[in-house]
């Protein structure tokens, strides 16, 4: 008789913490979506940054590249000009 009045009184009670789990289980839910949305969109920048990392180092090549085929022109420009000029007649 005891535990049947108690659990009259406790049924609401329990329905009532059901509800609100449900309710915030529902919100986590809404949440790690949310999270997961940004984890995709965290992941898709990341690998545009990594792109364009990979055309930055073959710029970073292709100039010194460059720069090494200007100084090896600079120098063979130096030894031809001082080839004709200290064997010069006269």
């Amino acid at each position: 008789m005891m535990q049947g009045l108690i659990n009259t009184q406790l049924e609401p009670l329990i329905a009532r913490i059901e509800r609100r789990f449900d309710e915030q289980d529902r919100k986590l839910d809404a949440l790690a979506e949310a999270v997961a949305g940004h984890d995709r969109r965290l992941d898709a920048l990341a690998e545009a940054g990594a792109a364009r990392d990979r055309r930055l180092d073959v710029l970073v090549a292709q100039m010194r590249l460059v720069l090494g085929a200007l100084g090896v022109l600079v120098t063979v420009l130096i030894a031809v000009f001082g080839f004709l000029f200290t064997n010069t007649p006269g």
